[in-house]
């Protein structure tokens, strides 16, 4: 005779607050192969299967965005995200992680990229002495994104193989490039 010990999934309450505390409200969180979005006391319920995994949620500001990540362990029913919710500001650039870098796409015009005069193409190696060969995408965006006006340097690898270092003002990027915010 067998007996089965299968376990159906579990259900996580995720609460997400921003640096303060505070609780953040029509959020995405997602991880774990489910998703939800956080109600007005900034809970979700994700019905989970199988063992570790990563949850995230995701603030949106304009083009930009800040994600949270925490790991969720077999046994956890409660996860808690502290989600950077300060305006965003950054480069202004699409961008597509590989191995050797972040390979950038064309920059926004007006943008603080094409204001230093990166190109599509180019790959950045380091953002503030942070190597960056292999990232995850949303590190890249944590880490290259800040508060407006703030100073960040890169390490850029052009086409023609030789590298430069860059230093840009973060600004804000609207979602709609006419809209000049």
């Amino acid at each position: 005779e067998v007996v089965s010990c299968a376990v159906g999934p579990r259900r996580v309450d995720v609460r997400v607050g921003d640096l303060k505390g505070t609780p953040v409200s029509g959020t995405r969180v997602w991880g774990c192969g489910t998703s939800g979005e956080t109600d007005e006391s900034g809970r979700a319920v994700l019905l989970v299967e199988g063992a570790d995994c990563d949850v995230q949620a995701r603030f949106r500001d304009g083009a930009l965005s800040r994600f949270a990540v925490a790991h969720l362990m077999m046994g956890d029913r409660e996860l808690a995200l502290d989600l950077d919710t300060r305006p965003v500001a950054g480069l202004g650039v699409p961008f597509r992680v590989g191995d050797d870098g972040v390979a950038i796409g064309a920059p926004m015009p007006g943008s603080p990229a094409s204001a230093v005069g990166l190109v599509e193409g180019d790959v950045l190696v380091e953002v503030d002495g942070t190597g960056v060969a292999g990232i995850e995408p949303y590190d890249f965006v944590n880490l290259a994104t800040g508060v407006a006006g703030t100073t960040v340097t890169l390490q850029v690898r052009g086409a023609d193989g030789g590298e430069r270092t860059v230093r840009l003002v973060r600004a804000r990027i609207s979602a709609d490039p006419e809209a000049g915010d």
